[in-house]
């Protein structure tokens, strides 16, 4: 999962996200390499990764002004 993350943040991601089972036994290694609960539905978890920094995303933000 890292991996795929860092690959992502070398492609120009911004963004991971995934939903996924309450009860799912993952959702405790998704917290662990970065993703945080978004939202939250009856029976599932939307979760994103933030792959970059808040300055990161700041100068990015600049760039498309």
């Amino acid at each position: 999962m890292k991996q795929m993350l860092n690959l992502l943040k070398q492609e120009g991601y911004f963004a991971a996200s995934l939903s996924v089972q309450k009860e799912n036994y993952a959702v405790k290694m998704y917290k662990n390499v970065g993703f945080e609960v978004v939202h939250e539905k009856d029976e599932e978890y939307i979760m994103m990764c933030m792959l970059h920094d808040n300055e990161a995303i700041r100068k990015m933000d600049i760039l498309f002004k």
